[in-house]
Parts: structure tokens; C-alpha cells; sequence
């Protein structure tokens, strides 16, 4: 697995092919963007990710740890899913901001999608829902404005 910092200061770190295990002491600054890459974080890892996240294309995040997003979250295509050991986390921190747009479905399997921070759906097109799938969760916490907006027609 992969450790360290990977910082998008002045640029962007894309992760846009193959695959990234993540274990402990990675850190996400500045722009991040996962376009067609595996993104595995290992179980009880946390990695941080105070700048702007990006998910589109086929990616995947998977894995039994945690992405921790202070910054935004920005989740226009693929999928999220769990670890081997059944679990995994995205979580919105107070402070922070989820955003599902763009023109298709995103699929989340197995992990949880916890909303601390300000969530917003802003697709307007007929089937760009979140498809939950076996064990799939969206979570909101008091702290958290949900998924407000409009999705499909």
C-alpha cells in the first residue's frame, strides 16, 4: 500500500488509472481528483481531505476506512463501496460540503455516506439518482443540512 501526503497545491493530484491502497498516514491536501482509478483505503485509516475532492468517471473508492472531507466533495459519477470486512465510510465533516451533480447515476454499495456538513443534489436529468445497493447508507447528522435539491425530472 501507499502512504504519505498527496498534495494538489497549485494543481491537482489525479488518480486516473490502476489502483491505490491507502494505509496509515496518507493525507489529501489541496485538489484531489479520482477520475477512472481504484481509490482502497485500509481498514481503520482515516485520511484526511481538507481541500476539494472530486469522483467521477468509473472510479471507485472501496475499502474498510474512511475518507474524513473538510473541504468539498464534488461526486458526479461511479461508485463507492466497502472493504472486505464490510464496512467503510465518506464522511462530510461540519464545516464541509457534499455535492451530487452531473448527467448519471453514482452508486454506492456497502459503505456509508455520512452528511456532517452541507449536502446538495443539483443533477436535474431523469436517472442520476445515488442507487443504493446492499448495504448502502446515507447518513445525516443534526450538524448536517442533507440532500437538499432537485433529482430527476
Amino acid at each position: 500500500g501507499q502512504n504519505g501526503s498527496f498534495a494538489g497545491s497549485g494543481g491537482t493530484i489525479e488518480f486516473s488509472s490502476g489502483s491505490f491502497d491507502l494505509e496509515t498516514g496518507s493525507t489529501f491536501t489541496g485538489t484531489i481528483a479520482l477520475t477512472n482509478a481504484t481509490l482502497t483505503i485500509a481498514p481503520g485509516v482515516v485520511v484526511p481531505s481538507p481541500g476539494t475532492f472530486t469522483q467521477s468517471g468509473n472510479s471507485v473508492l472501496t475499502g474498510d476506512g474512511e475518507l474524513d472531507v473538510s473541504g468539498s466533495y464534488l461526486w458526479t459519477s461511479g461508485t463507492q463501496s466497502e472493504g472486505a470486512g464490510g464496512t467503510g465510510m465518506t464522511r462530510i465533516a461540519a464545516g464541509g460540503s457534499f455535492t451530487r451533480a452531473g448527467n448519471s447515476s453514482v452508486n454506492l454499495t456497502g459503505r456509508t455516506l455520512r452528511i456532517e456538513g452541507a449536502g446538495a443534489v443539483t443533477t436535474t436529468a431523469t436517472g442520476t439518482s445515488i442507487t443504493l445497493g446492499s448495504g448502502g447508507a446515507i447518513e445525516v447528522a443534526a450538524t448536517g443540512t442533507g440532500l437538499a435539491g432537485h433529482d430527476g425530472p
